[in-house]
């Protein structure tokens, strides 16, 4: 009977943990709501004025040219739903802003951002001292033990005349990069990986052939498919040693 007992009560107190955990994002919100997100630090910031007219499938922000919304570590703090894009062209976070502030957008501060979610993508401020790599916003493809992998979004810009009036065009471009073992390393696809893990590039040439065969893949989902058995696969050898 003390057995059960004790068993329930840990069990209650696990819940109880789960609990909290969960209603972190909903607290958040609350606190918002209450005190209103335009008296944090969060709506401090320069006023964003568009330098460059363009088009709606041609722009120069990550994913859509709307605001939508997402979750971002600013100045210490965690925001949930807010509204806000990713400038890739000018790598930076543009905040939607209310008609409290007196602006309709905001440029955030780059360097009080830790991290930020937009569309299920998640991304880092690096903060690097490398000459082979860049300070800036990165997505996190992959993080293990062993190595990361990040994505650098670009944008190319061209202008284009119209008969009425001139506008720019941008498109889309990016970059991998891999951190092991104290390192950066620029790769352009999931084959390139052999040439940091020169040892396992037998195993990353099989792997490649085994996600290739379906054809039903972007090379994002190529590149977390393969790091993901490079991981499993250093791992295992790790262990047998």
């Amino acid at each position: 009977m003390k057995h059960l007992f004790s068993i329930l009560i840990l069990f209650l107190f696990n819940f109880m943990v789960s609990q909290q955990i969960n209603s972190k994002p909903i607290y958040y919100n609350w606190f918002d709501t209450t005190i209103g997100k335009t008296n944090t630090s969060l709506f401090q910031g320069m006023e964003y004025v568009e330098a460059y007219p363009m088009t709606e499938n041609k722009h120069r922000f990550f994913k859509d040219f709307e605001f939508i919304a997402g979750s971002i570590n600013f100045d210490g703090e965690d925001y949930y739903d807010v509204f806000y894009k990713y400038d890739v062209f000018g790598d930076q976070i543009i905040l939607k802003a209310s008609d409290l502030t007196g602006a309709s957008a905001i440029i955030l501060a780059k360097e009080k951002i830790k991290t930020f979610t937009v569309d299920n993508h998640f991304f880092s401020n690096l903060e690097v001292n490398n000459p082979k790599i860049n300070a800036g916003f990165y997505e996190i493809l992959e993080h293990n033990d062993f190595f990361t992998i990040y994505k650098k979004y670009k944008k190319k810009v061209s202008k284009k005349l119209d008969k009425v009036y001139a506008y720019y065009s941008f498109t889309d471009k990016y970059d991998f990069f891999v951190f092991y073992k104290n390192d950066y390393y620029t790769i352009k696809s999931p084959k390139n990986l052999s040439s940091v893990f020169k040892p396992q590039k037998d195993f990353i040439k099989k792997s490649l052939k085994k996600y290739n065969a379906t054809k039903n893949t972007t090379i994002d989902e190529n590149m977390i498919l393969v790091a993901q058995d490079l991981y499993k696969h250093l791992l295992a050898n790790e262990n047998e040693n």
